[in-house]
Formats: structure tokens, sequence, C-alpha cells
């Protein structure tokens, strides 16, 4: 994409059952916004883009707003509403904050998107998408792509039996896919006077780093016991739905 930051289709993967995820069905990204005429056609044509589930907030979605594609359905998702929107938004990135302070920020991101009862409806909300959708493709999306997005990429490819550790090698793409957007605002900050530790504080708010994701999994694992469980009594997802999203999205 030329103008999509941090996109990517996660099909392609093997599962640990030896399926494949069916690829141009389940795509992420960045904010949609801003898109040249290329990137809408490959999104439309090529992807067969139905649905964009957005987990921005209120306050992005009404300054930034997404661009309107001809026939794909829009649905904002917010996961993050009982948290003043914490994660990575462009007006809550911090210029004073130090290094331990950015992470000590971000682990509590990622606790809370596997902890609070709007991250469940939202990542319910998406799976529930998913098992409609099955014609076309899916993109779902938040400011950077990286955080909620990222968590919501874990969640459907562990779903989908793709093992741990390829999931982490697609979440740690972001970093590789938004390293010209993440230097556009880092110059950005240091024309406003940013300067010294602030920027290092900056670029580690818009990365991501394998402890993060851990960190999730972990908390995941302290308040549900298991994957499964946390798929059925935190998201209420059931069995059959589990089986419903493989049929769709896996090659048989």
């Amino acid at each position: 994409m030329e103008t999509l930051v941090n996109f990517r289709d996660i099909g392609g993967y093997l599962t640990e059952d030896g399926r494949k995820v069916k690829t141009k069905k389940i795509l992420r990204s960045g904010e949609v916004i801003n898109l040249c005429e290329q990137d809408k056609n490959k999104l439309v044509q090529d992807y067969r883009l139905k649905k964009i589930i957005d987990f921005r907030g209120d306050k992005e979605v009404t300054e930034k707003p997404d661009d309107v594609l001809h026939n794909v359905y829009y649905e904002q998702v917010d996961v993050m509403k009982r948290l003043n929107e914490k994660t990575a938004s462009q007006e809550n990135l911090s210029h004073s904050m130090n290094r331990a302070q950015a992470d000590e920020m971000m682990m509590e991101i990622y606790y809370h998107l596997m902890t609070e009862e709007t991250a469940h409806e939202g990542y319910r909300k998406l799976i529930q998408h998913l098992i409609t959708e099955k014609e076309g493709s899916l993109l779902f999306h938040c400011f950077a792509g990286k955080d909620r997005t990222g968590v919501a990429a874990a969640i459907v490819l562990k779903l989908l039996g793709v093992n741990d550790q390829d999931i982490i090698q697609d979440y740690l793409k972001t970093n590789e896919e938004r390293k010209a957007a993440n230097a556009l605002m880092i110059e950005e900050a240091r024309q406003k006077g940013v300067e010294g530790e602030a920027l290092l504080a900056l670029n580690d708010v818009m990365t991501v780093k394998q402890d993060y994701l851990k960190h999730a999994y972990d908390t995941m694992l302290d308040k549900f016991g298991s994957f499964s469980a946390y798929i059925q009594n935190g998201l209420g997802i059931h069995p059959h739905e589990v089986e419903a999203l493989q049929a769709i999205y896996l090659e048989p």
C-alpha cells in the first residue's frame, strides 16, 4: 500500500494441525485516512473489502474519520472507552514522559485490553463480524494499528490455530511497517521542541515489544486460567462459533 500505514494480510500462516489461514480475508492496518485512489481500488477490488471495524475512540474518529469506501460497511467499536483512550493516539502521546513512564503506560494498556469489558465487547464484535462475512474481506484497525489492533490480530490468529511464534512475528512486523510514519512523528515532535529522553520515550510508545504481548497473555492466564476460558468466559464466544470461524478462514 502507498498510503495505508501498517497494512497487512494476516492470512498465509500454517496452523498447528497443518491447515492454512486463507489470504485476502482478514486484514489489519493503522487508521484508514487520506488514502490514494490506488490503495482504495486495491482494497475494494483486489481484496474485495466488505467491512471495516474501527477500534478508535470517539475523539479520534471525530477528528480523523475513516475514508468512505464504496459499498464497504463501517463500524466503530471503541475497545478503550473506559480508559480515557490512553492508547497510542496522537493527542495522548505525552511529550514530557521518560522511557520508564512510557513502558509503564504501555504495560497498563495491554493489561486493560485483556481485562476491561469494553475490550471484551469490542473483540467479541470483531469475531462475530468475521463469522458473518463469508464472501469478501474484513479490515480492522486503530490509530497506529499496533496495540488495540495487535491484540485483536493475536486473538484471531490463535483462535484459528496459528502457533505463538508466528503470532509474535506478525505482531512485531509493526516496527518495520511503521518505521517511516514513526520517523515523521519524531521529527514533528523535535521541531516542536521535544528533545532527549522524551523523544526516545515517544519512539518507544510508537513501537511494539514482545514483552507487551507477553504481558497481555500473562494477564489473560492470570484472570481466566486459559485461552479457551478467556474466549468463552471473557469474550462470550462459544465453541461452535470458533468452529464456524475456522470453517470460513482455514483452507480445507
